[in-house]
């Protein structure tokens, strides 16, 4: 299964995604539902780094973060994740979606992304 995580903080322009995990509905390399969230991944990061922000990973995960890029870097995260949560609506057997949106005190490792 993919894991993806959304975090945010209340009035904090910080923000992660990571995804994380083969989706499994198919074989490596023939997984659509792997592909889509890959692509969708892909896309945030080439898009985000043009705001230079933050964007990384390993193999089989991607943690792209967002630190006070402004309105259009925050609207790129947003439209990846209506997407990303209406395909773990679609396919929940083969992907999770996660929000978390954190109080100003809580800290960013606390939270699992």
């Amino acid at each position: 299964m993919t894991r993806v995580v959304w975090l945010r903080r209340v009035g904090d322009s910080r923000m992660r995604m990571r995804a994380e995990g083969h989706a499994g509905a198919a074989a490596s390399g023939q997984d659509v539902v792997c592909a889509a969230v890959s692509t969708a991944m892909e896309m945030l990061e080439t898009n985000l780094l043009v705001f230079g922000c933050r964007c990384g990973g390993r193999r089989g995960a991607a943690l792209h973060e967002v630190d006070g890029q402004g309105y259009q870097a925050y609207k790129l995260m947003d439209a990846t994740a209506s997407f990303l949560r209406a395909l773990a609506y679609q396919y929940p057997e083969y992907v999770n979606f996660t929000e978390k949106i954190l109080e100003n005190g809580n800290a960013w490792g606390e939270n699992g992304i």
